[in-house]
Order: structure tokens, then sequence, then C-alpha cells
């Protein structure tokens, strides 16, 4: 009560959208319509991740060899300075790129039909007039790796012209004990120092 309304508008559901059936534990690298500022950095590229999570800053080339694939993304942990568990031998810090975790979790991706029928992957969309644009990314219909009886759906919305940016969660009920967040990481962290 007296708090803002909650509002989803899901990108499946317009037309023109993006559409990732990234392999699990995959990324890739997004070139966003505006730049962002995290944490320090601003920029138009992101290494975007199925599991519910993306770097700022970083594509593939920026990451140390062989350290690709979504081998930084699978194992989510706490967003504090550190090493990550899931890090290659020898890599410390893994990523040191600000990252943003609207719903970090071991998802998995089964595709229905092509994709664009409203089935599992992520889904991107530009919404708006430049200079007041969105960027919508919005993982939809996830499984959680340990095979969960349903999906999840998280979006998060970027803003041009502010270091805003809104997550919401219209569905996280998997329907086991992983479910509404219980085995996801949620927030943001900035460049590890050292």
């Amino acid at each position: 009560p007296g708090g803002p309304a909650f509002v989803y508008d899901s990108v499946v559901d317009n037309p023109g959208h993006g559409y990732f059936a990234l392999e699990d534990d995959d990324d890739v690298h997004v070139v966003l319509p505006f730049p962002i500022f995290v944490y320090g950095v601003q920029t138009s590229d992101i290494q975007l991740s199925n599991n519910g999570s993306f770097l700022v800053g970083a594509n593939l080339s920026s990451l140390p060899a062989g350290f690709n694939g979504g081998h930084w993304n699978w194992t989510n942990s706490g967003l504090v300075v550190g090493p990550s568990p899931a890090a290659p031998a020898g890599f410390n810090p893994p990523w040191n790129f600000p990252a943003v975790t609207p719903y970090w979790d071991d998802f998995i991706i089964i595709p229905v039909g092509s994709g664009f029928d409203g089935g599992d992957g992520v889904y991107l969309e530009t919404r708006g007039i430049a200079p007041n644009r969105q960027f919508v990314i919005q993982w939809n219909q996830m499984d959680q790796f340990s095979s969960s009886p349903s999906t999840a759906t998280v979006q998060c919305i970027l803003y041009e012209n502010s270091n805003d940016m809104l997550f919401l969660y219209p569905d996280t009920d998997y329907g086991d004990s992983t479910s509404f967040g219980a085995s996801a990481t949620v927030g943001l962290r900035g460049i590890l120092s050292g």
C-alpha cells in the first residue's frame, strides 16, 4: 500500500524483440543501444549470461584467455569482494567487471519451438524514443538446472540517461525448494580493487 504499482510488460508478447537460445552456462556479447553507467564504468558493452546476470563493460575478447563459454557464470555466489568459487585456477579476480545480477541462478534453456513463441530463452527489446529509451532483458521461462518442475521469468530494465535499473520478478516459483530466490543471488557489484 502506498508504494509503486507492479507493472510488468513481457518482451515475448511484443513484436521486434531479440532472442537468444543460449546453451547451458553460455553468454553472449551485447551492444546496448545507449551507454549505461555502473560503478564507475560507462559503456554500451555487456556480456549477457543465460544465468540471470551480466557483466558491464565486458565481452569475450576482454575476459581472460580460456575464460569464455559461460564458465564465469554458472555457480552463483555472494557479491562480496574476493575470488569467485567458480573461477578457473589462476584467475583472481576472475571477472573484474561490474556485475549486474537480477536473478543469478543456474538456469538452463529448453527451447520450445522456434523460441519466438514464448518459450525458454533470453529476450531483448528497446522501448521508447531517444533520449528516454529503455532496454529490457527478460530471462523467460527458465528452468533451474536441478530439473525444477516449473520455470522462472525475470526482467531487468535499463534506462537511458539514468543510473536507474529495475528488476522485475513476475514468476520465481520453480515448484521446489529453489523457488522465490532460495538459490539465487540478486544485486550489483563494482570492480575489485587491489
